[in-house]
């Protein structure tokens, strides 16, 4: 993986790569066309365990940590990730940070394990809540996924909103 990383980051940001690695090798590997954005696309990454916060803090945009149903889990792991960015030399404001979770509407068939529940006003202030730890963006996984549970979940989103 780490390899991998080694050629993608600078094909994506210089459009070149030159990588002798251990598992995977570029020499003078050539993206083109770069794509619209000037810097290449965003590299996320999710994972939590020490290596991967290290790779993540050298070479990655972006972070994700998911699934949770209670934000009170994740300043540890926000904790976690600035150490592995200053760990390299990174200063921690510059990554974005994305978690997600899952969430239980009206009718919940069981289908997304351990979502967060309640009616609008509860699920709009964990969502705030989760927001308020500095997220950039929030994936929610929704259960049941159909047009009425749509509908009742733009209603959380309306509340999140307007708090």
């Amino acid at each position: 993986f780490e390899d991998a990383l080694r050629i993608i980051q600078p094909l994506l940001r210089q459009g070149r790569a030159t990588c002798d690695g251990t598992y995977a090798r570029a020499d003078g590997a050539i993206n083109e066309p770069r794509g619209p954005r000037p810097d290449g696309a965003p590299i996320l990454v999710g994972s939590d365990g020490p290596r991967m916060l290290r790779l993540i803090g050298r070479y990655a945009d972006a972070w994700n940590s998911v699934w949770h149903s209670d934000p009170a889990a994740l300043p540890p792991l926000l904790e976690a990730v600035d150490a592995a960015c200053r760990d390299v030399g990174r200063d921690p404001a510059t990554l974005v940070r994305t978690a997600g979770g899952n969430i239980a509407l009206p009718g919940y068939l069981g289908v997304r394990p351990d979502p967060m529940a309640g009616d609008v006003d509860a699920l709009a202030g964990t969502l705030a809540a989760f927001r308020d730890l500095g997220l950039r963006h929030f994936v929610c996984g929704i259960d049941p996924c159909m047009p009425a549970s749509i509908e009742h979940f733009g209603r959380v989103i309306e509340r999140l909103d307007a708090a």
